[in-house]
């Protein structure tokens, strides 16, 4: 778990995010937050010793450094590589807020990024594989969007899984708001945060999927964006090497990946009161027939004299609605298996996503598991529609 400092809003470690060949997001290599000026000399020291930190990579424009500071970093002497990110036309000299229109106001400002900040964009994501940066902090002024928009990019040009990206974007969306209301005691912001429209005040996981499809149908993908920004071929395989540990899984080929998706009326919020529940999944996957939740670890166990599987919640963000468990032991065959649950907003109502990467050592018993776990998904979300009481 990613400690907690003092001033420190959006603080976390961007790790344990799977890729699509079963590899990992490694420890202790990439950090993320908001704006540090608010950090003391004591807890900036404390960070630094929990996390070896060596650089930050501040996003932030230049009189936004200037005005605001970097707390206990500068104090300490961390080192900052500077990517200024430009944000569009300024409302004033002094001011970091530009105006957002359009029916997607945040979608259109992360593109914007892309359009008239793409060096610094690039620059920064190809900064995190330069020898000497990592452990890094990347940070902007909230920590959500220019932060998001090159954590993203970073993630996805070494082949992270979408679905992980985003719900990584999700998470500490309690400390999107604190911040954005914090944005009113800055130089750099003040009464000019009224301009924002609502939705630059939480954080919604589909934004980030919005936006990393908009950069394949616009630059033909992240890799490609950052190549046609001066971001070497090899630069990124560098920072596959910095990013990525090479797990079990990854030697002995790739692991099965699952993804199954449907579409409800119900408010999103609704549906994750049901499939948020870690401790009663029995109530909706008609495969359990009882379950039960002690600390973080989860007992289900299967219908029809089926066996108990033993479970443990990893991660689990009511706010994000989204939750990571990992299978311990238990009847099936599996030598590893990662799941994550989300619940998401959809023009009709809420979209549940289930998600999981599995494998078991042997092709053919991959194969079996797939179409296994493939099933009880798919019925337990049919059944969800019952549940939440739009079928009979």
């Amino acid at each position: 778990m990613t400690g907690t400092y003092r001033g420190l809003l959006g603080f976390r470690e961007v790790a344990g995010l799977r890729t699509g060949d079963g590899r990992r997001v490694r420890r202790g290599r990439l950090y993320r937050s908001g704006t540090p000026q608010f950090l003391d000399e004591a807890e900036a020291r404390r960070l630094v010793a929990d996390t070896g930190i060596r650089s930050t990579i501040d996003l932030r424009l230049p009189h936004e450094m200037e005005q605001e500071g970097r707390g206990g970093f500068d104090l300490i002497g961390v080192p900052a590589h500077q990517y200024p990110i430009r944000v569009g036309q300024l409302v004033s000299e002094t001011s970091a807020v530009a105006p957002m229109r359009g029916d997607d106001p945040v979608l259109d400002q992360y593109l914007r990024y892309l359009a008239v900040g793409s060096d610094a964009v690039a620059g920064a994501v190809a900064r995190i594989a330069q020898p000497g940066t990592t452990p890094v902090l990347v940070h902007c002024t909230v920590g959500k969007d220019r932060t998001g928009v090159v954590v993203a990019l970073a993630l996805a040009a070494v082949g992270v899984e979408r679905d992980e990206i985003a719900a990584e974007y999700g998470l500490l969306a309690e400390d999107v708001s604190a911040s954005m209301e914090r944005l009113r005691g800055m130089v750099s912001y003040g009464d000019d945060v009224d301009l924002y429209p609502p939705e630059t005040f939480r954080v919604e996981p589909s934004t980030i999927l919005r936006f990393l499809d908009a950069v394949d149908r616009i630059h033909g993908g992240p890799r490609a964006f950052l190549v046609d920004n001066g971001v070497i071929p090899q630069t990124l395989e560098a920072l596959a090497e910095v990013l990525l540990e090479p797990s079990t899984t990854a030697r002995r080929g790739a692991a099965v990946n699952i993804t199954e998706t449907r579409t409800y009326s119900a408010d999103p919020d609704a549906a994750w009161r049901v499939v948020g529940d870690t401790g009663n999944i029995a109530a909706w996957i008609p495969a359990i027939e009882a379950s039960r939740l002690e600390g973080d670890v989860r007992h289900a166990t299967f219908a029809d004299g089926g066996g108990e599987a033993i479970e443990r919640i990893v991660e689990h963000d009511d706010a994000g609605r989204t939750y990571v468990y990992e299978y311990l032991s238990g009847p099936l065959p599996l030598k590893e298996y990662r799941s994550r649950i989300s619940v998401r907003e959809h023009a009709e109502g809420c979209e549940v996503v289930w998600t999981s990467d599995f494998t078991s050592g042997s092709a053919e018993t991959d194969e079996q598991l797939r179409v296994a776990i493939s099933g009880i998904y798919r019925s337990a979300l049919d059944h969800l529609t019952t549940v939440l009481g739009e079928g009979s």
